[in-house]
Parts: C-alpha cells; structure tokens; sequence
C-alpha cells in the first residue's frame, strides 16, 4: 500500500525496515558462515536473505517513484539509491573473488561499497518518519517524544549497519588471520558513533540523541550475539560499551547553552572518547578476549582523536541536511484553532426625514 502524504506517494515504513532487518542479520549469519564453512556459491542462504531484503528497500522506493510519476519523497530517493548501489556491488563482490579468490578480510572494496550503502537506507527510512514541531516549530522535547521519536532510533540504526564493518575486531577474529592491527578498531568505531549521534542531534535538536542512538546499536549487538549463539558460531562476539560515553556527550551537548555549538560538540566527542577506551579496556581484559595492547592507546587515542574531528562535523552537517530536507508537521492537538472572520453584516441605509 502506497500512502498519499501531501500528493507525494511514500511506502509504509515498515517494508524497508524489515528489507533493512534482513540484511543486517543476513550479514551477520553470512560471515559466521565464511568463518566456518568457507565460500560456498553466490547463491548460499545467507546471501539469498540478504539480497531478499534489498529487494524490498529497493521496491520501497522505486514504486513510489514510479507511482508519482516521480514526485515522491526524498526518502524514497534515498532508498532506491542506497539498494542500487548495493544491487550494482553485488555482481562486482562475486566478480572480485572469481579474480582474486576468497578474502582474508571484510576490508574489500565491494563490501566496504555495500555495507556504507545499506546503512544509508537508514537514513532513508529517517526522512520517510513525520516530524512532530511545537505551533512555533520547534522541537517536541517532552520525554514521550524524544523516546519515540524514529529519527534518532534510525541513526542507531545506521550505527549498527555502518559497524558491520568492524565485525573482524567485534567478532574476535584472530589476529593471524585478519591483516589488521587491533589498534584501528576503537577511533574507526568511535568515528562511526559520533556521526550517527550528531546526524540524530542535527536532524532533531532532541536531547539524548546520541544516548538512544547508542541504545539502539546495543540492543541490535545483543540481538546479534543471540543470533550468532542460536548458529553455534565458534568465536564469542564482544560488545562495544558506547552507552556510558554517550549519556555524557548528551549532558555536554545540552550544557552549558551559553557555550557555542562547536565547543560543546568538539567537548561531547573528546568524552565519549574518552569514556569509550576507559570503559572498554577492562572489558576486554576480563570479560571479552583478546585484551587490548599498548599500541591501542599509544597509536589508537591519537588516531581517534584525529577521526572525531573529522567525523563530527560530517555527522553534524548530515544531520542539518535531514532537518532541511524532511517536512515538519504539527500535532493536530497542537495545532492553533482557526481565527473566525467576523463578516459584517449588509445594513440597509435608511432614508433621513
């Protein structure tokens, strides 16, 4: 069913989350299944589940388009452009092992070309989600609203695609077999956090963007650590301890307002950072194997710094682009009451004695 919303057809947002889902546990279930059983075919289970759910992305937007005799959302824009470029790395990816053989590495061009491309398909699904604005068209910052609020929960979702890059370091990988250096893993994920939180923070101006953003992609890795158990996958996946770091770069954000934008984002990345390595040190150590070396903090902090200041700004102004592109709507209770126009009334002139 295609909605009619202000004359430009959208889909339901429900089909390209779930074409989305699929993906994201298809591509999960696919390396567990090259790290155990190898290179099958192009048409093994966990590939057909993953191309099933670019189908629907893909259809979720081209139908609208075609539909409105292309007047339709941008978010549908966005959703067909993201599940074409997956559809076009497809064919590259089986063509890329038939000239060079299996991958020691998720690091290839066709997956790195997929995996940024099905996590734009978050952002679609952001542009296709109404915006709820106060009569004075600013943002609803009740709790209620900033909690359900699918902007800020699909940039958790964006997180979570996009860190299917890192799943080598997630899924403990050993270091003989995966060519590189643990070091990369916390500032690339740490650069990945900070723009999907401020992507949220921009698009919104919500408190606690970046708090439910990390939300989102914890719940999703602990979804996947089920997933993986129920596959009987050798390696025990590690969970990224974002949300500590988070809860603080929120505060940062929203205090002191006096402070310009830009130090109080520069202030929020450096503590979640900061936070990040504190907290996820100890994990690895104790709970979570292999445990993280020296060159993690002598090489990775620098590193990390260098990528926040590179991925804040880029993250914020995503954000600002989804807040000027998606179109707001008021409540309807909040809406103010039409003014009467009083019409006056015709008074026939009267003849004076």
């Amino acid at each position: 069913m295609i909605v009619n919303r202000g004359r430009r057809p959208i889909p339901p947002a429900a089909v390209p989350l779930v074409g989305f889902l699929l993906q994201f546990f298809g591509f999960h279930w696919d390396i567990s299944f090259h790290v155990e059983l190898g290179r099958d075919s192009f048409w093994q289970p966990p590939h057909l589940m993953v191309y099933f759910g670019v189908a629907l992305v893909f259809a979720s937007g081209v139908v609208p388009i075609l539909a409105g005799r292309g007047r339709a959302s941008a978010g549908c824009y966005v959703l067909a452009a993201s599940a074409l470029g997956q559809i076009v790395a497809a064919p590259i990816d089986d063509l890329w092992h038939r000239l060079y053989g299996i991958d020691n590495t998720l690091w290839s061009f066709p997956h790195l070309a997929f995996i940024v491309a099905g996590s734009v398909t978050a952002l679609g699904l952001a542009l296709l989600a109404p915006v709820w604005r106060q009569p004075d068209g600013g943002p609803d910052r009740r709790t209620l609203a900033v909690l359900l609020d699918p902007t800020l929960a699909c940039c958790g979702l964006f997180l979570a695609f996009l860190a299917f890059a890192f799943s080598e370091f997630r899924l403990n990988i050993p270091y003989l077999i995966f060519p590189y250096e643990p070091y990369l893993y916390p500032p690339l994920l740490i650069g990945a956090a900070l723009v999907a939180g401020l992507i949220g923070f921009g698009a919104t101006g919500l408190p606690f963007a970046f708090t439910i953003t990390c939300a989102i992609f914890t719940a999703l890795s602990l979804l996947v650590n089920l997933e993986l158990n129920a596959l009987d996958f050798v390696l025990t996946p590690s969970i990224p301890l974002l949300l500590p770091g988070a809860l603080v770069a929120d505060l940062l954000l929203a205090r002191p307002r006096r402070a310009p934008l830009l130090v109080r984002v520069l202030l929020a990345s450096l503590a979640l950072g900061a936070i990040f390595y504190a907290v996820q040190f100890p994990y690895t150590l104790y709970v979570a194997r292999p445990a993280w070396f020296t060159r993690v903090f002598t090489v990775g902090w620098p590193l990390a710094v260098a990528v926040g200041l590179l991925a804040a700004p880029l993250g914020l102004a995503i954000g600002r682009l989804l807040r000027r592109t998606r179109s707001p709507r008021t409540e309807p209770e909040a809406r103010q009451p039409e003014a009467r126009v009083r019409t006056p009334r015709l008074v026939r002139p009267t003849l004076s004695s």
